[in-house]
Parts: structure tokens; sequence; C-alpha cells
């Protein structure tokens, strides 16, 4: 019994080792891909905040020139300028809902018979060691 179950071990060892390798690559390139994705994702914010605030200013001397009162011109940009950015906080945090997934999806998706093989394995140990539901 104690012979089968080292032999048991050293099979779920090998088989560990080659999903862990196959996995590792897959980990750095996500790793990577990540990376990429946040810079190119802060260099945007700092583009898109530089047109936000252009357009606001141009938006405001256009109220003021068409006659409105300087007070009530920085009132209105301002409540434009936080409905525009719980906007993008709003993006932002679904944006983020969704990245957390990404790992979850990566080990259930590319690796189905690799799970599948581990349940059925700890099925046949469970039902060998005599484990009860």
């Amino acid at each position: 019994m104690k012979r089968n179950a080292l032999t048991i071990d050293k099979l779920l060892g090998i088989a560990t080792v080659g999903a862990s390798i196959a996995k590792a690559r897959l980990v750095q390139r996500f790793i990577k891909d990540l990376a990429n994705v946040i810079t190119l994702a802060i260099a945007t914010g700092f583009m898109v905040g530089a047109f936000l605030i252009g357009g606001f200013y141009l938006v405001y001397q256009w109220l003021i020139r068409s006659g409105l009162d300087s007070y009530a011109a920085q009132i209105l940009i301002g409540l434009v300028s936080a409905v525009v950015v719980l906007i993008l906080f709003g993006m932002t945090a679904s944006c983020l809902q969704r990245l957390r997934s990404i790992p979850g999806q990566i080990i259930q998706g590319e690796f189905p018979l690799s799970s599948r093989l581990n349940r059925l394995v700890d099925s046949f140990l469970d039902g060998l060691l005599g484990k009860s539901l």
C-alpha cells in the first residue's frame, strides 16, 4: 500500500512539474502583457487629461464670452468635470473587475484536462484511502 502511494506521489509530481512549466510561460506572457497595458493606460490617461483640461478651458472661455458670469461658468465647468470623473471612475472599476477574473479564466480555460485529471486522481485516492463524503 505504501509503495503504491509513493508511485502515485511520483506520478503526480511529474504531472505537476509539466503543468507548472507550461503555466509559467503563460504567466510570464500574461504579466508582460499586463505591464504593457498598464503603461499604455497611464500614457493614454495623461493625454486624455490634457485634452479634457484644454476642452474645459475652451468651454469656460466660450461661456464667459457668451455673457455668463465667471462664477456661474466655474460652477458649471466644475459640475461637468465631476460628472466626467465619476464616469471615468466607473469605467476604471469595471475594467479592474474584468482584470481580476482573467487569472481564473486562464487556469480554467487553458488547462481543462489538467484540472479534470486532478479531480479524477483526488477521487481515486479518496476511494482508495476510504475517505467518505
